[in-house]
């Protein structure tokens, strides 16, 4: 176990003041994956006041996925062989979430 020095807890502070902001940005995202992928079973359920820390899709072939992601140069997670991490973070802009549609829905 540590200790947060002075300098930890200060920037920990700053960043407490955009969390409400950041986990409302990771809903959109999600919500926009949501609806590029409603063809798809398997998408993770959003229930109210869902706080969004990765997105999860179930693929029949996640390797196929993330190869298909990998040759547009996103990176992904697979969990485990049917599960596919998005990627899912506040900064991530439309263009590049575009990108990651794309190249699920040319993959699959």
């Amino acid at each position: 176990n540590s200790r947060l020095d002075a300098i930890q807890a200060a920037i920990l502070n700053v960043k407490l003041c955009h969390l409400d902001r950041w986990l409302a940005q990771r809903a959109t995202l999600a919500q926009r994956y949501t609806h590029a992928f409603q063809r798809f079973n398997g998408l993770p359920p959003d229930t109210p006041g869902r706080v969004w820390s990765s997105y999860v899709l179930q693929l029949d072939d996640a390797e196929l996925g993330a190869r298909s992601l990998a040759m547009c140069d996103i990176e992904s997670s697979i969990i485990d062989p049917g599960r596919l991490a998005l990627p899912l973070y506040p900064q991530l802009t439309d263009n590049e979430q575009a990108c990651v549609i794309n190249a699920v829905t040319a993959g699959i």
